[in-house]
């Protein structure tokens, strides 16, 4: 472990490298060590940084923040443990929000959008380290200074930069990202899924968009309406009946893949 500590709590530190071939590899690396000092790692590039459904994520150095937290997962029920994507997402809208002039947008299930194009996504892993004790590796992607993307994600694709925001430093970002976790995750723990939901629901950036699911039935499309107090996607499906899921796939990444 021979990054750059940055300290983002009194005790607590994020390890910072040039570049890693993915923070979440070596993030998991480091849970292995009990390091419990060491709750992130972040670099300024990443030559096999990934994102949901094995996607890539790509960055010119130095114009994102990439970062994995380590996030302890001791004492959180099994419901619980499912959310904590939907605790990293409104853990990025909440530091988007205080820290540029911008108003992030929520995609179900962890995408964050700005003007209706992603800004930010989010990767979880949970790992069991011992037969009581459970972390997940919550990594980040952030775009911040870019001012143009590769022509197959230009349509889809933004920056803080680029929408007119004050792009804050990658390590001041990580820095108040760690604590919005930690404050959500809190929110989770003592009094559930309703008070995040209300957040996601407030930025809303899904409702419309279409998202593919695979059911007893076979595989079937519908159209975003809401999501549930335990965090489903209500669809409303093209014989007008309504479907809660937790297990729909944006058409937009679905056509990625192909």
């Amino acid at each position: 472990m021979n990054g750059l500590k940055q300290e983002v709590a009194e005790g607590k530190y994020i390890l910072s490298f040039p570049q890693l071939t993915s923070t979440q590899d070596y993030a998991k690396k480091i849970t292995l060590t009990c390091a419990k000092d060491i709750v992130g790692v972040r670099a300024d590039y990443q030559s096999s940084g990934r994102g949901r459904l094995k996607s890539r994520w790509d960055a010119v150095p130095n114009s994102s923040l990439l970062v994995s937290y380590i996030f302890d997962l001791s004492g959180f029920p099994e419901r619980h443990v499912k959310l904590i994507s939907l605790v990293a997402a409104a853990s990025v809208i909440t530091a988007l929000s205080e820290s540029t002039n911008l108003t992030p947008q929520y995609k179900w299930p962890n995408d964050i959008l700005i003007s209706s194009r992603k800004v930010c996504g989010v990767l979880i892993e949970t790992l069991a380290i011992k037969q009581s004790m459970r972390q997940a590796i919550i990594g980040v992607g952030i775009n911040l200074t870019q001012h143009s993307f590769p022509p197959e994600i230009d349509s889809i694709a933004t920056s803080i930069a680029m929408e007119g925001g004050q792009a804050p430093t990658p390590e001041e970002l990580a820095k108040v990202l760690y604590h919005k976790l930690l404050w959500w995750g809190d929110i989770l723990h003592r009094h559930g899924l309703d008070p995040i939901a209300d957040i996601l629901r407030e930025h809303d950036g899904y409702k419309g968009e279409h998202y593919r699911v695979t059911t007893d039935s076979g595989v079937r499309e519908g159209t975003a309406v809401n999501i549930t107090s335990e965090g489903e996607l209500i669809l409303k499906m093209e014989d007008g009946s309504l479907l809660a899921t937790q297990n729909a796939t944006s058409l937009k990444s679905v056509h990625r893949l192909i």
